[in-house]
């Protein structure tokens, strides 16, 4: 078949194809720069068998308390140290911990090592993974608030509330947490404080003092032992052992301290001439007495001075 050359001005030897393009042996023109195309790396992995994916799925863990093996989908792991148990152990161990009152609950292999830097415990989340009953649940909540807090019952109205631990440690006289009770107590001793009364003493001494000026008894003024005279003058010696304190039981101070008779004479003289309560008696004594008994009254002044030369005072 013979070619038939059209009026285009290539040349008559070249043969034209409706499916081969114009120029195709020419070069691209200088005008339009050539453009690099993207390249694409791909990265061919090797696919996995189906001897794999049920390799994983089998994969499996031991416990670190009963030493079985479990599916890998069951275990259980503490963070951070990564130690994994069946839920069964974990389940048994957390229930003792809460029977024995003991928190925070740690990873049972850390709680043994020697040399355990962050070592693992057990937390709220792990609860989820664990059938605990609502009592033991119930308890977990207060030993957790108790690491912060204190529980505390009102005697009076009968309720229980926590409050914080470093406040209730700062505090001498606890106030019961209801604004609609207004008991208060001693935090050391646990006794009721009366508004009103003196202050308070955990050893119960706050009571002998009310009891002891109610009855006019006196207190040693060296051991402070209570003291009642039942009949006699006014001069005390004191039974406590070791303590030979001779003291006015009128105004109640100190005559001497002393186991020597001869000093004693002197220093009860003395006293009885400086004592406000002493006098008081006697002024009471001379005002009901005569005018002749009344005169014979001595110079008290000459007489101290005559005693302290006696004594050496």
């Amino acid at each position: 078949m013979n070619a038939v050359a059209g009026p285009s001005s290539a040349p008559a030897n070249r043969v034209l194809f409706p499916s081969e393009p114009e120029y195709e042996d020419d070069p691209l023109p200088t005008s339009q720069p050539a453009i690099d195309e993207p390249r694409i790396k791909l990265e061919i992995r090797p696919r996995r068998t189906e001897t794999d994916k049920t390799s994983s799925r089998r994969r499996k863990f031991e416990c670190n308390i009963c030493f079985d093996n479990y599916p890998e989908a069951l275990a259980m792991r503490l963070e951070p140290c990564r130690h994994a148990f069946c839920s069964g152990c974990v389940l048994e161990y957390v229930a003792t911990r809460l029977e024995q009152n003991k928190f925070p609950v740690p990873c049972p292999v850390c709680a043994v090592g020697t040399s355990v830097i962050d070592p693992g415990r057990i937390t709220y989340e792990e609860l989820d993974h664990l059938n605990l009953t609502s009592a033991q649940r119930e308890k977990w909540t207060e030993l957790e608030m108790a690491d912060v807090s204190v529980h505390i019952q009102c005697r009076r109205c009968q309720r229980s509330a926590y409050v914080d631990k470093q406040d209730l440690s700062e505090m001498k006289l606890v106030n019961c947490p209801f604004g609609d009770c207004s008991y208060v107590w001693c935090q050391a001793c646990q006794q009721e404080i009366i508004p009103g009364r003196p202050p308070h003493r955990c050893d119960g001494t706050d009571k002998l003092d009310r009891l002891m000026a109610k009855k006019g008894w006196k207190y040693c003024p060296t051991c402070n032992t209570p003291i009642q005279k039942a009949a006699g003058c006014d001069h005390i010696i004191c039974s406590s052992p070791g303590c030979n304190t001779h003291f006015c039981y009128r105004c109640g101070e100190i005559i001497i301290r002393t186991v020597l008779r001869q000093e004693v004479f002197p220093a009860l003289s003395l006293h009885k001439l400086g004592c406000e309560a002493f006098r008081e008696m006697e002024g009471e004594v001379d005002s009901a007495s005569d005018a002749s008994t009344s005169t014979r009254r001595f110079d008290r002044m000459a007489f101290i001075e005559r005693v302290r030369r006696m004594s050496g005072f």
